[in-house]
Parts: C-alpha cells; sequence; structure tokens
C-alpha cells in the first residue's frame, strides 16, 4: 500500500515537487499478512542537479497496523537534494505485525550529490511487536559520499521497539559537512540491540559528518 506514490523516470532542471500538509489516517490492510506499507514514497528515478523535493508538515494520525512487512511513513528512494521538515505523528503509531522493519523516515536513493535537510520532524509514541526492527530516521542512500546530509531539531522519542535493533538516528554515506545536531532522541527501549544515534561508515573509512549537542 503506497498512500502517495511518485513513481517518475526523469525531472527537468525547473521542476519542484511538494508533498506537504498531508494527513494520513486509517491506513492498512484488513487482514494481517506480509505487504509493504510506505505512507508516502518518492520512487527511484533520475533527476537533474537543480531538481527540488519538499516533504513538509505531513502528518500521521493514530495510526495502528497489522501487517509484518516493511513499513515506513516516509520512504525516499530519489537520488538528489529533499527538504524533509516538520512532519509529525499525531496521537500514537501501532504496529501488530511481528516481523519486518519500520522506519519513519527512510533515504535509502542511490545519491548523486546535492544538500539533504531533515528538520523539525516529530516521530513519538510508538509501539511495535515481535521481531521488528524500528530506525526512526535512517539516511543510508549511494555507496559514495557525495551528499551533504543535515538532521537538526528532530525529536524520536516514547518509542517501544521489538527484538530487532532499535535505533533513533542513523547516518551513512555522507559528504564532509554533513551534521546531526539539536535533535531529542530519548525514552526508546527494546529487547534488542538499542541505538541513539549512529554514524555509520563510508566504504570502511569513518564518517565525515559530526555531532552536536543532542539530547539522548
Amino acid at each position: 500500500i503506497h498512500g502517495i506514490l511518485v513513481d517518475i523516470n526523469t525531472f527537468n532542471a525547473s521542476t519542484t515537487l511538494n508533498i506537504n500538509n498531508n494527513n494520513f489516517k486509517n491506513m492498512g490492510f484488513s487482514t494481517a499478512g506480509t505487504g509493504v506499507i510506505d505512507m508516502i514514497r518518492l520512487g527511484a528515478a533520475t533527476f537533474t542537479l537543480d531538481a527540488t523535493f519538499n516533504i513538509k508538515n505531513n502528518t500521521f494520525t493514530n495510526l495502528s497496523l497489522i501487517n509484518s512487512g516493511n513499513t515506513s511513513l516516509i520512504n525516499d528512494q530519489q537520488s538528489l537534494s529533499s527538504t524533509v521538515e516538520g512532519n509529525t505523528i499525531v496521537g500514537t503509531f501501532t504496529r501488530t505485525g511481528v516481523s519486518g522493519t519500520f522506519w519513519c523516515y527512510l533515504n535509502n536513493g542511490s545519491q548523486t550529490g546535492g544538500l539533504h535537510t531533515v528538520k523539525n520532524n516529530n516521530f513519538s509514541n510508538i509501539t511495535l511487536a515481535g521481531t521488528t526492527a524500528f530506525q526512526g530516521i535512517r539516511n543510508s542512500g549511494g555507496s559514495t559520499a557525495v551528499q551533504t546530509i543535515l538532521v537538526t531539531g528532530n525529536t524520536v522519542s516514547n518509542v517501544i521497539g521489538g527484538s530487532g535493533d532499535t535505533s533513533g538516528i542513523h547516518n551513512g554515506f555522507e559528504a564532509a559537512g554533513s551534521l546531526v545536531s539539536n535533535n531529542i532522541v530519548k525514552d526508546i527501549t527494546g529487547t534488542g540491540n538499542v541505538y541513539g544515534i549512529i554514524l555509520g561508515k563510508n566504504n570502511g573509512s569513518p564518517s565525515p559528518g559530526s555531532v552536536d549537542c543532542n539530547n539522548n
């Protein structure tokens, strides 16, 4: 299931795509199964460096899902710059499916450059089950560190995870100048490994990004 799906091949240099001010509620499967759910998904595509993508001020209201397939609020598979700002879980998010991974935000495209900003989002009050893994904000696109990634002012809190790995913020493959700052990551539990903030490696080398003044 995709709430909003942008599945495209090529944008031109003047393109601006806005996915803003949407409210997602009463979504999901009627019976339990392994189906995948993305509330917002930008599909893999080829873009010019000047294309602009904004995903702002969307709300995810009292969602209760029963699927065991991978699930995301925002799944960003495109390759260039995005601004992801002010998106919020309203009330609670519950998923009783017992496997797969849940991402609040996933940036997993094959990055080719640009600036990627994730700021002032609030992903809180989440309950998961079984072996489910959780990643609140995950930037993992590409195999080379060519995109500057700024993750600032976000809140990931009050998360009850499953037995899979659970992390608040996880950055990898970011270019020099990337920054994780002024985020609140707190009250995250699980029966597996639990991490507040992870800076991954870029092709075996330490991340060139930095971490500053986070609360976890």
